[in-house]
């Protein structure tokens, strides 16, 4: 069962509970469900090829979604993006684009205002689907992160989704009715989690970072967050930084995923929001491939989880053989979501799809009790002169220290003809450069020699909190050049 059928059913059961939760309104299943016809019906007018694809870029939560739900009832395939993205669109086969704001936002396109008049001043009556004749919604189309380069274009189809949905056991939200969900819908991670609440008739709520989340969470009662480490790491500052008064013993469970937790978060999240964490480790492509209670793998080094009946998954070397448990290696696995999405993504090799591996990127190894554990990003291994570094645990060892806010670190060729570390800071206060080389020197667990180090005002960071290396590199080569040529 899709979710938009799930929320027109909920809309006949419950029609006044609320469906999603913003500071600036309450929307009840009844009025989604209205909001979906009135907008699709507006759509319907505008002369669409129903084959095309159609972006959105709307910066509020509650109307991204009813407009892509309202494509999604009328027959098209919707693109939720956040505008970061929209130079992207057109090399990615997209030129239509439904946005808010004043300025055109697709160059070359077809911009489509979306207005506050398209939605229903009163009940709108019901409207005929316009699923095809085998009762199946078109695909969704998501980009991923972004974090090394160009982002990729990825199909969503139906049939993945309606998948992804079965494994409702993975939301770890069936004690709750109320989940903040941080990250943007314009992002799988954010889209999804806010279907897996939806066809659950349970309520999605959403919120800008930053006190004004600490406010409703408070004020609407939250009972759970869903967040990336970062966004989870934003708001633990504010409180401890004594934001407002704000009542949060209605939170139940924070889930973190899209990226590695540090102990220190761990601990400063059950200190300051909530003592019951959980971890999930997936993709776009692949879903949901480990999870757990946090308690339950406190102890193990780098352990996203347990790997679900339904996952195979491996730890392989980069031939492709398979490795024995806590051997490290490369990721590699099967799902159901990714036979189906790779069949859609790769039409002339639909025979291969339940054959076909997802390889995420990430290092890891398999414990023999079948825990998960990634040690980073096989792209974010920078070879010091034949020094193999993990550039997320250098980033941990950085933030972990006094003074620092966000700090993270890159390969750059030097003039010693070698990768050397370099590395941008963020720091709390004014800091010694100098000092601070001395003590990564000293550091164990820094394990290596920083070569160069940069204030900047911000880490570049992706909608989930995800660092982009390359544009820090970027950032931080042009940061010299300029100190060399003054």
């Amino acid at each position: 069962m899709h979710v938009v059928d799930m929320i027109f059913f909920w809309a006949k059961a419950r029609p006044h509970h609320p469906a999603i939760i913003q500071s600036d309104m309450v929307i009840s299943y009844k009025a989604l469900t209205e909001a979906i016809v009135s907008v699709s019906e507006r759509i319907g007018q505008l002369n669409l090829n129903p084959h095309e694809q159609v972006a959105i870029a709307i910066d509020h939560p509650a109307k991204q979604l009813a407009v892509t739900f309202a494509l999604l009832h009328g027959g098209y395939t919707p693109a939720p993006v956040y505008r970061g993205l929209l130079p992207f669109l057109r090399t990615a086969g997209i030129d239509n684009t439904i946005y808010a704001g004043e300025t055109q936002v697709l160059s070359g396109g077809r911009n489509i205002r979306f207005e506050d008049s398209w939605l229903p001043r009163g009940p709108s009556p019901s409207a005929p689907t316009g699923r095809g004749p085998n009762g199946a919604y078109p695909s969704t189309i998501f980009f991923s992160s972004g974090t090394t380069g160009m982002p990729k274009k990825y199909v969503q189809t139906s049939e993945g989704s309606i998948e992804r949905l079965k494994t409702t056991i993975l939301r770890e939200n069936d004690h709750v009715s109320r989940s903040l969900v941080i990250p943007g819908v314009s992002s799988s991670f954010g889209y999804n989690h806010a279907c897996e609440m939806l066809y659950g008739g349970e309520t999605a709520c959403f919120s800008l970072p930053g006190e004004i989340a600490l406010a409703l969470m408070s004020t609407y009662r939250i009972e759970a967050i869903v967040a990336s480490p970062q966004q989870a790491l934003g708001l633990v500052d504010l409180i401890e930084k004594g934001a407002g008064q704000y009542q949060l013993g209605s939170l139940k469970s924070v889930k973190i995923g899209g990226g590695s937790i540090s102990k220190n978060l761990v601990r400063r999240i059950q200190a300051s929001l909530c003592p019951q964490i959980s971890v999930i480790y997936g993709s776009t492509e692949a879903g949901n491939m480990a999870f757990a209670s946090y308690d339950a793998i406190a102890d193990i080094p780098d352990a996203v989880g347990f790997v679900p009946p339904w996952v195979q998954l491996e730890i392989v070397d980069d031939s492709d053989v398979v490795l024995p448990p806590e051997t490290e290696g490369r990721i590699r696995c099967r799902t159901p979501i990714y036979a189906k999405h790779f069949a859609a993504n790769n039409p002339n090799a639909k025979a291969a799809a339940k054959e076909a591996w997802w390889y995420p990127g990430d290092l890891g190894r398999l414990t023999r009790n079948g825990i998960l554990c990634v040690s980073g990003r096989s792209s974010d291994v920078i070879d010091r002169g034949g020094q193999k570094l993990s550039a997320a645990a250098l980033d941990e060892t950085l933030t972990s220290l006094n003074g620092i806010r966000d700090a993270s670190v890159c390969g750059v060729m030097g003039d010693s003809g070698i990768n050397e570390i370099w590395i941008g800071v963020v720091p709390e206060t004014a800091i010694d450069i100098a000092k601070l080389k001395q003590d990564l020197q000293a550091d164990e667990k820094f394990g290596t020699q920083a070569d160069e180090i940069f204030i900047v005002e911000k880490i570049p960071r992706n909608e989930l909190g995800k660092i982009k290396r390359y544009e820090l590199r970027d950032m931080l080569v042009g940061m010299k050049k300029r100190l060399a040529s003054t």
